[in-house]
């Protein structure tokens, strides 16, 4: 019998003396100095423990009783797992967004192809109107292939072109979908999830991927937001969106008070969110937001400002942008909890895309409260997404 490393824990290093063990499937982190590290590498293929144990004794120069209790250990914490054919990683499951494979976290770590990470959150419960938006991720995945079909080869992309206006262009994205993050049986109320979405977001951009999140209604949005302000110590926010989602009332912990319609108050309270940008507004309000770095593009008018806008961004920072897609004209998407009359079109949110990204550097995105409906929102959503994907890895280049 052999044994190799856990697929459920994720390795990071720390610094040169330690790493940090991520547990996938518990949301917990665990320390270990760079000896533990050193021998739990020789696992990460599969590995037969008497032939292992005389090689790791000669190797570091201790007794093989010694290894064998350090391997003990490994096997009663679950480190290291007997190999078998349901362990055995697997790439080869297509179906995620964009036909790509649906694969887990540290499997998309370990083969460093992948440039984006689609990760689905299929939670609703911080709604206060319609629902249904749980259903947007596998909604979105269904979509998306009407709209590019991901083909990779030998580890090489098959690059396809889209039009930008007259424009063509090559799509040069990689991408891998984890699917949607489960709670036990049923989503708590700002539950461990919430937690659990923080960290698998830090650890995609911990390993210099780009994640896009799929809701859920926008109060994951503290999760995803999170991810980023604890990967990065100085991050900016563009929000897209009809409301402010902002509220004037003081709460207590975003546990028991969070929903979507004020989670920009634990944003603008975070240290580590340095400028919130506001795009699309048009909620009947008594008075906006006000926050020092909190700018507020009411309605389409930032259609009239980009000059203003752009000197505002800033060069030494990186962006997360969260996509409402109440932003967009009812006209235009109607499928959502809380449509606004007025917003934006199709065209010119590309385009507003487009500018950011040549402007600013972004890292990562969501895009909430689509529900599912009996039309072809999904798709313009779809498109959406991907020609954000475009612009953002292109303007990193």
């Amino acid at each position: 019998m052999t044994y190799i490393i856990n697929p459920n824990f994720v390795f990071t290093r720390k610094n040169d003396n330690s790493w940090i063990i991520f547990n996938c499937l518990k949301n917990t982190e665990t320390e270990i100095n760079s000896h533990t590290y050193n021998l739990l590498y020789n696992f990460f293929i599969p590995h037969d423990l008497e032939s292992l144990k005389k090689e790791l004794s000669f190797k570091f120069g201790t007794s093989e009783d010694e290894i064998e209790n350090i391997i003990s250990e490994f096997i009663k914490f679950e480190l290291i797992i007997e190999n078998s054919l349901k362990n055995s990683p697997s790439f080869q499951n297509l179906g995620g967004v964009f036909n790509s494979p649906l694969i887990r976290l540290d499997e998309a770590i370990k083969k460093k192809l992948y440039d984006v990470i689609f990760v689905g959150f299929a939670y609703e419960h911080g709604i206060s109107n319609k629902g249904g938006t749980k259903f947007a991720p596998t909604h979105i995945r269904e979509s998306s292939k009407s709209v590019y079909s991901q083909k990779i080869i030998d580890n090489k992309l098959d690059i396809n072109k889209i039009y930008i206006g007259e424009r063509l262009e090559e799509i040069n994205i990689k991408i891998a979908d984890l699917g949607d993050i489960k709670g036990d049986q049923i989503y708590f109320r700002n539950g461990k999830e919430f937690n659990f979405l923080t960290n698998i977001v830090k650890m995609i951009f911990n390993n210099n991927m780009f994640p896009t999140i799929m809701g859920g209604d926008h109060s994951i949005s503290y999760a995803t937001i999170m991810g980023a302000a604890e990967s990065f110590s100085n991050v900016g926010v563009i929000q897209f969106d009809a409301h402010s989602d902002f509220s004037h009332r003081e709460y207590d912990s975003w546990e028991n008070r969070m929903h979507h319609g004020n989670f920009m108050n634990w944003i603008l309270a975070d240290k580590r969110i340095s400028e919130v940008h506001q795009i699309g507004i048009r909620q009947i309000t008594n008075s906006p937001a006000e926050d020092s770095k909190l700018f507020i593009w009411p309605d389409r008018s930032i259609l009239f400002k980009k000059e203003e806008f752009l000197k505002l961004l800033s060069d030494d920072i990186p962006y997360f942008i969260t996509f409402d897609v109440d932003v967009l004209s009812p006209s235009i998407i109607s499928s959502t909890g809380t449509p606004v009359p007025g917003g934006f079109n199709h065209y010119e949110i590309i385009e507003l895309f487009e500018i950011i990204s040549l402007n600013c550097n972004i890292v990562g995105c969501d895009f909430v409260e689509l529900f599912p409906g009996n039309n072809n929102e999904g798709i313009i959503i779809s498109d959406i997404i991907l020609k954000l994907l475009h612009f953002a890895r292109k303007g990193k280049v």
